[in-house]
């Protein structure tokens, strides 16, 4: 399927996010998790592996960089973080 574990161990994708979650609750900063509406797009739009990543490596692929910025803007926009022009 293209998603083997290339050293047998079984890695937990929001393991990050909850350590970044918990550190930004304790500093009382504004936190964004954008992994669950990523997995749903990925999920409605049949991606698949590497989903928003290069090939070669797990940064993101242009199609990453412009989904995630979108993802972005969209929550900024949602919460009143942006000021109207």
């Amino acid at each position: 399927t293209g998603t083997e574990l290339k050293y047998e161990v079984e890695i937990d994708p929001i393991k990050p996010n909850k350590i970044i979650k918990g550190i930004c609750r304790e500093l009382e900063i504004a936190y964004y998790d954008m992994y669950p509406n990523a997995k749903t797009y990925i999920e409605e739009n049949d991606l698949t592996f590497p989903y928003f990543s290069q090939t070669c490596d797990r940064h993101p692929s242009p199609m990453g960089h412009e989904y995630m910025a979108n993802d972005i803007y969209q929550f900024l926009n949602k919460n009143n973080y942006l000021k109207p022009q």
